[in-house]
Protein backbone atom coordinates (compact mmCIF):
# COMPACT_ATOMS: atom_id res chain seq x y z
CA UNK A 1 0.00 0.00 0.00
CA UNK A 2 2.84 2.38 0.93
CA UNK A 3 4.26 2.72 -2.56
CA UNK A 4 0.93 4.10 -3.77
CA UNK A 5 0.70 6.78 -1.08
CA UNK A 6 1.81 10.37 -1.48
CA UNK A 7 4.37 11.86 0.90
CA UNK A 8 1.61 13.79 2.65
CA UNK A 9 -0.28 10.54 3.23
CA UNK A 10 2.84 9.00 4.73
CA UNK A 11 3.36 12.03 6.95
CA UNK A 12 -0.23 11.90 8.17
CA UNK A 13 -2.41 8.82 7.41
CA UNK A 14 -5.60 10.52 6.22
CA UNK A 15 -6.81 7.47 4.30
CA UNK A 16 -6.20 5.08 7.17
CA UNK A 17 -8.05 7.34 9.57
CA UNK A 18 -10.93 7.49 7.10
CA UNK A 19 -11.03 3.70 7.12
CA UNK A 20 -10.77 3.58 10.92
CA UNK A 21 -13.79 5.83 11.29
CA UNK A 22 -15.85 4.38 8.47
CA UNK A 23 -18.02 2.43 10.89
CA UNK A 24 -19.05 5.67 12.58
CA UNK A 25 -20.43 7.03 9.30
CA UNK A 26 -22.38 3.82 8.75
CA UNK A 27 -23.89 3.93 12.23
CA UNK A 28 -24.87 7.59 11.85
CA UNK A 29 -26.88 6.75 8.71
CA UNK A 30 -28.29 3.52 10.16
CA UNK A 31 -29.35 5.21 13.41
CA UNK A 32 -31.08 8.02 11.53
CA UNK A 33 -33.01 5.43 9.49
CA UNK A 34 -34.06 3.50 12.58
CA UNK A 35 -35.15 6.65 14.40
CA UNK A 36 -37.15 7.92 11.40
CA UNK A 37 -35.15 11.12 10.85
CA UNK A 38 -35.34 10.99 7.05
CA UNK A 39 -39.06 10.13 7.00
CA UNK A 40 -39.81 13.09 9.25
CA UNK A 41 -37.76 15.65 7.34
CA UNK A 42 -38.89 14.42 3.92
CA UNK A 43 -42.57 14.77 4.77
CA UNK A 44 -42.20 18.01 6.74
CA UNK A 45 -43.42 21.12 4.82
CA UNK A 46 -40.60 23.19 6.33
CA UNK A 47 -37.16 22.84 7.89
CA UNK A 48 -37.13 21.74 11.54
CA UNK A 49 -34.99 22.56 14.55
CA UNK A 50 -33.23 19.86 16.57
CA UNK A 51 -35.78 20.40 19.36
CA UNK A 52 -38.68 19.85 16.96
CA UNK A 53 -37.09 16.70 15.52
CA UNK A 54 -36.31 15.36 19.00
CA UNK A 55 -39.88 15.98 20.15
CA UNK A 56 -41.36 14.23 17.12
CA UNK A 57 -39.04 11.23 17.50
CA UNK A 58 -39.24 11.06 21.33
CA UNK A 59 -35.48 11.46 21.62
CA UNK A 60 -33.15 13.71 23.62
CA UNK A 61 -32.48 17.15 22.17
CA UNK A 62 -28.72 16.92 22.69
CA UNK A 63 -28.43 13.50 21.08
CA UNK A 64 -30.67 14.51 18.19
CA UNK A 65 -28.69 17.69 17.52
CA UNK A 66 -25.41 15.76 17.44
CA UNK A 67 -26.88 13.20 15.05
CA UNK A 68 -28.30 15.89 12.75
CA UNK A 69 -24.98 17.76 12.68
CA UNK A 70 -23.17 14.54 11.78
CA UNK A 71 -25.58 14.00 8.87
CA UNK A 72 -24.94 17.56 7.72
CA UNK A 73 -21.21 16.87 7.88
CA UNK A 74 -21.51 13.94 5.47
CA UNK A 75 -23.82 16.00 3.23
CA UNK A 76 -26.95 13.94 3.73
CA UNK A 77 -28.89 16.79 5.36
CA UNK A 78 -29.03 20.56 4.82
CA UNK A 79 -28.82 23.09 7.64
CA UNK A 80 -29.59 26.82 7.69
CA UNK A 81 -29.11 29.18 10.63
CA UNK A 82 -31.81 31.76 11.35
CA UNK A 83 -30.32 35.25 11.46
CA UNK A 84 -32.62 36.53 14.22
CA UNK A 85 -31.91 33.94 16.93
CA UNK A 86 -29.23 31.61 15.52
CA UNK A 87 -31.49 28.55 15.53
CA UNK A 88 -30.29 25.76 13.21
CA UNK A 89 -33.02 24.43 10.91
CA UNK A 90 -32.51 21.04 9.26
CA UNK A 91 -34.00 19.76 6.02
CA UNK A 92 -33.64 16.70 3.80
CA UNK A 93 -31.42 16.53 0.71
CA UNK A 94 -32.50 14.95 -2.55
CA UNK A 95 -30.39 11.85 -1.92
CA UNK A 96 -31.86 11.40 1.57
CA UNK A 97 -35.43 11.77 0.32
CA UNK A 98 -34.88 9.39 -2.59
CA UNK A 99 -32.81 6.64 -0.93
CA UNK A 100 -33.15 6.84 2.86
CA UNK A 101 -36.79 7.72 3.53
CA UNK A 102 -39.22 4.80 3.58
CA UNK A 103 -41.34 6.32 0.84
CA UNK A 104 -38.45 7.36 -1.38
CA UNK A 105 -38.63 6.61 -5.11
CA UNK A 106 -35.57 4.34 -4.79
CA UNK A 107 -35.71 3.67 -1.08
CA UNK A 108 -32.86 1.71 0.49
CA UNK A 109 -34.35 2.17 3.94
CA UNK A 110 -34.95 -1.56 4.46
CA UNK A 111 -31.39 -2.30 3.40
CA UNK A 112 -30.07 0.17 5.97
CA UNK A 113 -32.21 -1.42 8.70
CA UNK A 114 -30.97 -4.93 7.84
CA UNK A 115 -27.37 -3.79 7.70
CA UNK A 116 -27.73 -2.10 11.08
CA UNK A 117 -29.58 -4.83 12.96
CA UNK A 118 -28.23 -8.00 11.36
CA UNK A 119 -25.04 -7.50 9.33
CA UNK A 120 -23.35 -4.97 11.61
CA UNK A 121 -23.59 -7.15 14.75
CA UNK A 122 -22.33 -10.17 12.82
CA UNK A 123 -19.30 -8.24 11.58
CA UNK A 124 -18.56 -7.24 15.15
CA UNK A 125 -17.53 -10.89 15.62
CA UNK A 126 -15.25 -10.96 12.58
CA UNK A 127 -12.16 -12.01 14.55
CA UNK A 128 -13.97 -15.14 15.74
CA UNK A 129 -15.33 -15.78 12.25
CA UNK A 130 -11.80 -15.77 10.80
CA UNK A 131 -10.44 -18.01 13.56
CA UNK A 132 -13.28 -20.52 13.38
CA UNK A 133 -14.05 -20.36 9.67
CA UNK A 134 -17.77 -20.17 10.48
CA UNK A 135 -20.51 -17.58 10.47
CA UNK A 136 -21.45 -16.13 13.83
CA UNK A 137 -25.15 -16.99 13.87
CA UNK A 138 -24.66 -19.19 16.94
CA UNK A 139 -23.18 -16.41 19.01
CA UNK A 140 -25.65 -13.77 17.87
CA UNK A 141 -28.90 -15.68 17.37
CA UNK A 142 -28.29 -19.02 19.12
CA UNK A 143 -28.65 -20.87 15.79
CA UNK A 144 -26.02 -23.37 14.50
CA UNK A 145 -23.80 -21.98 11.69
CA UNK A 146 -24.95 -24.56 9.16
CA UNK A 147 -28.63 -23.63 9.58
CA UNK A 148 -28.38 -20.44 7.53
CA UNK A 149 -32.01 -20.28 6.45
CA UNK A 150 -33.25 -20.86 9.96
CA UNK A 151 -31.34 -17.75 11.00
CA UNK A 152 -32.89 -15.73 8.18
CA UNK A 153 -36.44 -16.97 8.78
CA UNK A 154 -36.36 -17.33 12.57
CA UNK A 155 -39.48 -15.17 12.89
CA UNK A 156 -41.97 -13.37 10.68
CA UNK A 157 -40.38 -10.06 11.65
CA UNK A 158 -36.89 -11.23 10.64
CA UNK A 159 -38.20 -12.72 7.39
CA UNK A 160 -39.78 -9.37 6.49
CA UNK A 161 -36.48 -7.62 7.22
CA UNK A 162 -34.68 -9.98 4.87
CA UNK A 163 -37.30 -9.53 2.16
CA UNK A 164 -36.93 -5.78 2.56
CA UNK A 165 -33.18 -6.14 2.01
CA UNK A 166 -33.77 -8.14 -1.17
CA UNK A 167 -36.29 -5.62 -2.48
CA UNK A 168 -33.87 -2.78 -1.81
CA UNK A 169 -31.17 -4.60 -3.77
CA UNK A 170 -33.54 -4.91 -6.72
CA UNK A 171 -34.12 -1.15 -6.62
CA UNK A 172 -30.44 -0.70 -7.48
CA UNK A 173 -29.91 -3.48 -9.99
CA UNK A 174 -33.32 -4.45 -11.31
CA UNK A 175 -33.47 -2.01 -14.22
CA UNK A 176 -30.07 -3.03 -15.58
CA UNK A 177 -30.96 -6.72 -15.30
CA UNK A 178 -34.28 -6.53 -17.15
CA UNK A 179 -32.86 -4.18 -19.81
CA UNK A 180 -29.68 -6.18 -20.45
CA UNK A 181 -31.40 -8.38 -23.05
CA UNK A 182 -34.86 -9.13 -24.35
CA UNK A 183 -37.11 -11.10 -21.99
CA UNK A 184 -39.83 -11.53 -24.62
CA UNK A 185 -39.09 -15.22 -25.17
CA UNK A 186 -39.43 -16.21 -21.52
CA UNK A 187 -42.81 -17.24 -20.17
CA UNK A 188 -41.98 -17.71 -16.49
CA UNK A 189 -39.19 -15.92 -14.60
CA UNK A 190 -38.25 -16.86 -11.03
CA UNK A 191 -36.18 -14.65 -8.74
CA UNK A 192 -34.76 -17.48 -6.68
CA UNK A 193 -34.82 -17.19 -2.90
CA UNK A 194 -35.68 -19.14 0.21
CA UNK A 195 -34.34 -22.57 1.12
CA UNK A 196 -33.51 -23.62 -2.43
CA UNK A 197 -31.57 -26.77 -1.44
CA UNK A 198 -34.68 -28.57 -0.16
CA UNK A 199 -38.15 -29.04 -1.52
CA UNK A 200 -39.34 -28.45 -5.07
CA UNK A 201 -38.16 -25.52 -7.12
CA UNK A 202 -40.79 -23.65 -9.13
CA UNK A 203 -40.70 -24.50 -12.82
CA UNK A 204 -39.59 -21.66 -15.10
CA UNK A 205 -37.51 -20.96 -18.20
CA UNK A 206 -35.43 -18.19 -16.62
CA UNK A 207 -33.99 -18.09 -13.10
CA UNK A 208 -32.44 -15.03 -11.48
CA UNK A 209 -29.78 -15.79 -8.85
CA UNK A 210 -28.99 -12.48 -7.16
CA UNK A 211 -26.33 -12.52 -4.42
CA UNK A 212 -26.63 -16.28 -3.91
CA UNK A 213 -23.69 -18.21 -5.33
CA UNK A 214 -21.04 -16.17 -3.49
CA UNK A 215 -22.46 -17.43 -0.17
CA UNK A 216 -21.82 -21.11 -0.81
CA UNK A 217 -19.01 -23.59 -1.41
CA UNK A 218 -18.34 -24.81 -4.94
CA UNK A 219 -20.04 -28.15 -4.20
CA UNK A 220 -23.16 -26.39 -2.95
CA UNK A 221 -23.21 -24.11 -6.00
CA UNK A 222 -22.94 -27.08 -8.36
CA UNK A 223 -25.76 -28.83 -6.49
CA UNK A 224 -27.99 -25.78 -6.78
CA UNK A 225 -27.25 -25.21 -10.47
CA UNK A 226 -27.97 -28.87 -11.21
CA UNK A 227 -31.30 -28.60 -9.40
CA UNK A 228 -32.19 -25.57 -11.49
CA UNK A 229 -31.08 -27.30 -14.69
CA UNK A 230 -33.36 -30.26 -13.91
CA UNK A 231 -36.51 -28.11 -13.77
CA UNK A 232 -35.60 -25.31 -16.17
CA UNK A 233 -37.71 -25.32 -19.33
CA UNK A 234 -36.34 -24.12 -22.69
CA UNK A 235 -37.20 -20.55 -23.57
CA UNK A 236 -39.91 -20.14 -26.18
CA UNK A 237 -38.93 -17.72 -28.94
CA UNK A 238 -42.05 -17.61 -31.07
CA UNK A 239 -43.83 -15.17 -33.36
CA UNK A 240 -45.64 -13.69 -30.38
CA UNK A 241 -47.08 -10.22 -30.72
CA UNK A 242 -45.34 -8.01 -28.16
CA UNK A 243 -46.45 -4.38 -28.07
CA UNK A 244 -47.51 -4.67 -31.70
CA UNK A 245 -44.18 -6.00 -32.97
CA UNK A 246 -43.33 -9.55 -34.03
CA UNK A 247 -40.50 -11.34 -32.30
CA UNK A 248 -38.70 -13.64 -34.72
CA UNK A 249 -37.84 -17.11 -33.52
CA UNK A 250 -34.27 -18.36 -33.50
CA UNK A 251 -35.39 -20.91 -36.05
CA UNK A 252 -36.59 -18.17 -38.39
CA UNK A 253 -33.34 -16.27 -37.98
CA UNK A 254 -31.30 -19.34 -38.86
CA UNK A 255 -33.56 -20.03 -41.82
CA UNK A 256 -33.22 -16.46 -43.09
CA UNK A 257 -29.44 -16.70 -42.74
CA UNK A 258 -29.22 -19.94 -44.72
CA UNK A 259 -31.73 -19.10 -47.48
CA UNK A 260 -31.15 -15.38 -48.01
CA UNK A 261 -27.95 -14.03 -46.50
CA UNK A 262 -25.58 -16.88 -47.27
CA UNK A 263 -26.47 -17.20 -50.98
CA UNK A 264 -26.10 -13.43 -51.41
CA UNK A 265 -22.76 -13.56 -49.66
CA UNK A 266 -21.57 -16.14 -52.20
CA UNK A 267 -21.77 -13.35 -54.79
CA UNK A 268 -19.95 -10.81 -52.66
CA UNK A 269 -16.88 -10.91 -54.90
CA UNK A 270 -18.94 -9.75 -57.84
CA UNK A 271 -20.74 -7.23 -55.68
CA UNK A 272 -17.61 -5.44 -54.50
CA UNK A 273 -15.05 -6.08 -57.29
CA UNK A 274 -13.68 -2.79 -58.56
CA UNK A 275 -10.15 -3.49 -59.79
CA UNK A 276 -9.52 -2.07 -63.28
CA UNK A 277 -7.27 -5.05 -63.97
CA UNK A 278 -10.12 -7.50 -63.54
CA UNK A 279 -11.65 -8.17 -66.96
CA UNK A 280 -14.73 -9.93 -65.61
CA UNK A 281 -17.91 -7.87 -65.28
CA UNK A 282 -18.77 -6.52 -61.88
CA UNK A 283 -22.49 -5.75 -62.18
CA UNK A 284 -23.14 -4.66 -58.62
CA UNK A 285 -20.21 -2.25 -58.53
CA UNK A 286 -20.84 -0.81 -61.97
CA UNK A 287 -24.62 -0.78 -61.80
CA UNK A 288 -25.03 -0.08 -58.08
CA UNK A 289 -27.41 -3.02 -57.63
CA UNK A 290 -27.85 -5.94 -55.24
CA UNK A 291 -27.34 -9.54 -56.39
CA UNK A 292 -30.96 -10.75 -56.20
CA UNK A 293 -31.09 -11.30 -59.97
CA UNK A 294 -28.16 -13.70 -59.92
CA UNK A 295 -29.20 -15.49 -56.72
CA UNK A 296 -32.99 -15.67 -56.98
CA UNK A 297 -33.78 -14.61 -60.55
CA UNK A 298 -35.60 -11.56 -59.20
CA UNK A 299 -34.96 -8.02 -60.49
CA UNK A 300 -32.80 -5.94 -58.11
CA UNK A 301 -35.51 -3.38 -57.51
CA UNK A 302 -37.95 -6.04 -56.21
CA UNK A 303 -36.11 -6.49 -52.93
CA UNK A 304 -39.05 -7.75 -50.86
CA UNK A 305 -39.85 -10.60 -53.26
CA UNK A 306 -36.69 -12.43 -52.24
CA UNK A 307 -37.72 -12.34 -48.62
CA UNK A 308 -41.34 -13.22 -49.25
CA UNK A 309 -40.47 -16.30 -51.34
CA UNK A 310 -39.04 -18.01 -48.24
CA UNK A 311 -41.73 -16.70 -45.91
CA UNK A 312 -39.36 -14.44 -43.98
CA UNK A 313 -38.78 -10.73 -43.77
CA UNK A 314 -35.86 -8.64 -42.78
CA UNK A 315 -38.05 -6.74 -40.35
CA UNK A 316 -38.84 -9.92 -38.42
CA UNK A 317 -35.14 -10.36 -37.74
CA UNK A 318 -34.61 -6.71 -36.89
CA UNK A 319 -37.55 -6.82 -34.48
CA UNK A 320 -36.33 -10.00 -32.80
CA UNK A 321 -34.83 -8.09 -29.91
CA UNK A 322 -32.39 -10.91 -29.23
CA UNK A 323 -29.22 -8.84 -29.34
CA UNK A 324 -27.93 -7.55 -25.97
CA UNK A 325 -28.88 -3.92 -25.50
CA UNK A 326 -26.12 -1.49 -24.71
CA UNK A 327 -26.55 0.01 -21.27
CA UNK A 328 -26.09 3.73 -20.62
CA UNK A 329 -22.40 4.53 -20.46
CA UNK A 330 -22.35 5.16 -16.71
CA UNK A 331 -23.89 1.79 -15.92
CA UNK A 332 -21.57 -1.16 -15.61
CA UNK A 333 -18.59 1.12 -15.13
CA UNK A 334 -19.90 2.53 -11.87
CA UNK A 335 -21.41 -0.60 -10.38
CA UNK A 336 -18.66 -3.16 -10.88
CA UNK A 337 -19.61 -4.99 -7.67
CA UNK A 338 -22.69 -6.43 -9.35
CA UNK A 339 -20.61 -8.92 -11.29
CA UNK A 340 -19.62 -9.19 -14.89
CA UNK A 341 -23.04 -9.03 -16.55
CA UNK A 342 -23.29 -5.26 -16.82
CA UNK A 343 -19.63 -4.99 -17.87
CA UNK A 344 -20.07 -7.53 -20.65
CA UNK A 345 -23.24 -5.89 -21.90
CA UNK A 346 -21.78 -2.42 -21.70
CA UNK A 347 -18.66 -3.36 -23.63
CA UNK A 348 -20.26 -5.83 -26.02
CA UNK A 349 -20.70 -3.17 -28.70
CA UNK A 350 -17.92 -0.80 -27.71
Amino acid sequence: MAEHLSQSELDYPFKLLEYFNGFRVSKVIFSACELGVFDLLTTSPCALSAQQVAQALHASVDGTERLLDALVGIEILHVETQAEDGTALYSSTEVASMYLAKGGAKSLHDMAIYQSQIIYPLWNNMVDAVREGKNQNQKLFGIPPEEVFRAVYRSDEEMLKFMGLMNSSWVLDGYDVVMAFSLAGFRNIVDLGGDFFHGELPVADLYVLARILHDWSEDKCVTLLKRICDVCEPALYSRTDVAGAYVASLHDMALYQSRIVDPLRDNMVDAVRSSEHDVRPAPSHREGRNQNQKTFGIPPEEVRRGDADVGLTNSSVVRAGLQPRRLPEHRGKTYGHRGEMSKQVTHAKS
